[in-house]
């Protein structure tokens, strides 16, 4: 990219090297650490200049550019910005509106830290993304709303459950009650009246289990962290599972939105192992390492598959999770190892927290069996 160096001035020879860019429509621009410029062609002049006004773009580039970043929603770059100026790392990304021609638009600014000829040099690159961004904006914006209206379906279908079906069964049952006091010389009267009891009162428990896995309690008024406790402790008194807990306070730090979605998908998760695992035990971990959050969910029930990272047990709930984990940049993955199967959702901190994350976060070491399968040990 760099011809050799004809003269002694370094800065103009690379100068030099750049002239192939003067018309290029991406804009670009190469400054030293102290924001002296060594190149920057008509496209990045005039983006920066409508980005921050002419006061700044005749200034000191690089406090032109880091203002400009500093106005990003990004945690990560606002926390990279002054590492990457002082040279502790060598690249920056940050995506950043700005208003062209009375419009908004977006860019993506990406700043790449090298030395060349033992002179350190900044490149800046940025890019028009407003297209890809709008669409991501629109994307999100359908997931929302369809994870609301299945949120709203299912309420409707909990409430009608209890409000109606159950009572229609706490009737019969009532009945059986009359009809077996009128039927007691008769044995087998007796005993087939009995058998109906023990159905009804089946039925009714099962209602009663589907219409908590419907409808889990909801965040106004507590925060996240208890919200799962409160149901981690409902789903077991009703399911007669172990249910294990291991939540840290990194939690109820996140944004309202992510709070939500975290509770829906440990319940998700909570319903599959219910209706699909066959197991006795399950292991829930919400932990936070290196600027991402964790969530586990393990069980020691009928895998049924082996040794693969695949769909296992693909069924309730699977498709509405990666939707959740997708607002936030976040990714899903199921696995089993001999028996069992563990979910592991990650989601970065950076877009799910109120406020920057702390720099160092250490999950607990795991210390007890049940931990390790929360972990994906085999078990």
């Amino acid at each position: 990219m760099f011809v050799p160096k004809v003269r002694g001035d370094a800065a103009a020879c690379e100068s030099a090297s750049f002239r192939q860019f003067e018309r290029s429509a991406v804009q670009l621009a190469l400054l030293d650490p102290a924001g002296a410029v060594i190149f920057q062609n008509e496209a990045f002049k005039t983006w920066l200049l409508a980005a921050v006004g002419q006061d700044k773009a005749g200034g000191n580039l690089v406090m032109a550019i880091a203002s400009l970043l500093n106005r990003t929603t990004s945690l990560d770059a606002a926390a990279r910005l002054p590492a990457f100026l002082s040279g502790e790392v060598d690249d920056i990304t940050a995506t950043v509106e700005i208003e062209l021609n009375g419009l908004p638009q977006w860019f993506r600014v990406s700043g790449t830290r090298f030395v060349c000829r033992e002179e350190v040099r900044l490149l800046f690159v940025c890019a028009n993304v407003s297209h890809a961004y709008e669409a991501e904006l629109v994307a999100r914006d359908l997931r929302s709303r369809l994870l609301t209206s299945r949120e709203s379906e299912r309420q409707l279908i909990s409430e009608e459950l209890h409000d109606s079906t159950v009572q229609h069964l706490v009737a019969v049952d009532l009945n059986l009650m009359r009809l077996k006091s009128r039927v007691k010389d008769d044995p087998a009267a007796q005993a087939i009246l009995t058998d109906i009891e023990g159905s009804v009162a089946q039925a009714m428990r099962e209602l009663r289990v589907s219409t908590y896995l419907l409808h889990p309690p909801m965040l106004e008024n507590d925060r996240l962290a208890l919200a799962l406790r409160r149901y981690c402790d409902g789903f077991a008194r009703r399911t007669d599972l172990s249910v294990r807990l291991d939540c840290d306070g990194t939690v109820d730090r996140l944004v309202a939105a992510a709070q939500k979605s975290i509770l829906r998908i440990v319940q998700e998760a909570l319903t599959n192992v219910h209706r699909h695992a066959e197991a006795t035990q399950v292991v829930v971990r919400c932990r936070a390492h290196n600027g991402e959050l964790h969530i586990v969910v393990s069980d020691n029930g009928v895998a049924r598959s082996k040794g693969k990272r695949a769909q296992v047990r693909a069924g309730v709930g699977l498709a509405s999770m990666r939707m959740r984990l997708a607002q936030f940049g976040g990714d899903m993955t199921i696995s089993s190892q001999g028996q069992g199967t563990v979910l592991r959702c990650i989601l970065p901190l950076r877009s799910i927290c109120k406020a920057p994350p702390a720099a160092r976060v250490y999950p607990v070491r795991p210390n007890q069996q049940l931990n390790l399968v929360a972990e994906g040990y085999p078990h």
